[in-house]
């Protein structure tokens, strides 16, 4: 039961054609990019301006420290409640400095790879893809479990970084600590439709006579779908870093 708080990121747990499958992006993560990006981190998509401070949409977001080529698109942690999101960070394929393949579930802050090959990134970013997530505080005192169905909220704040690291831990598994905001974004029903502030929209509550997690636990477990999606929005085309 999430009677604690254990968070896991964000993860992709169904999807309308039966499986959850993530994609892959090239050149996406270069060599000597911070910060670390865990599996399960919300990530998106940004476009450098020569310059080592990525933007989308005009706005400054997380420092990846080496300098992004004018035009190059580079994937970085989500980084404001303000952000679009293009999905959830699934693992990486790099050439080490040995000239050995490796594959890792989480990119380690600083990584240098092998001159002249590139970083293959993967990403759950379909817009249909369902991921669950924990949040950081109680819902309600479970009168109503339907009364969720619809509403909108946004990630933790504080997990984010804003500029530095984002929830995880790199030992033992590199696993993203990224937890769902328990105050929601709206107070009224379904807003889905008539309001695209919120950055997720609740899709599926813990059944409340589930023995291993109902929707009054302290820290229930959500199914939600991503809002305000990279790849749906206006502001979905990479913009500058």
């Amino acid at each position: 039961m999430a009677q604690s708080q254990t968070p896991y990121g964000l993860l992709a747990r169904w999807h309308p054609s039966g499986q959850a499958r993530s994609n892959q992006y090239e050149n996406v993560l270069i060599s000597g990019q911070t910060p670390s990006i865990y599996y399960g981190t919300p990530v998106m998509l940004a476009v450098g301006q020569n310059s080592a401070t990525p933007q989308v949409a005009g706005a400054n977001v997380q420092s990846v420290t080496a300098t992004v080529a004018t035009g190059q698109v580079v994937l970085v942690p989500v980084h404001a409640t303000t952000d679009p999101i293009l999905g959830s960070f699934a693992g990486c394929e790099y050439t080490d400095l040995n000239g050995r393949r490796q594959y890792s579930k989480f990119w380690t802050t600083g990584l240098q790879v092998y001159s002249g090959t590139y970083v293959i990134a993967y990403v759950w970013d379909d817009p249909e893809n369902i991921y669950g997530i924990q949040m950081d505080g109680a819902l309600n005192t479970g009168t109503n479990l339907y009364q969720f169905y619809g509403r909108q909220a946004n990630l933790n704040s504080s997990d984010l970084g804003s500029g530095t690291a984002p929830a995880g831990n790199a030992i033992p598994v590199g696993q993203s600590a990224q937890r769902l905001s328990a105050t929601l974004v709206t107070s009224n029903g379904s807003t889905q439709g008539t309001s695209n502030t919120g950055q997720f929209i609740l899709t599926q509550l813990p059944d409340v006579s589930n023995p291993t997690g109902n929707i009054g636990d302290p820290f229930p477990d959500v199914y939600v779908k991503i809002n305000r999606h990279q790849l749906k929005l206006p502001q979905g085309t990479p913009a500058s870093v």
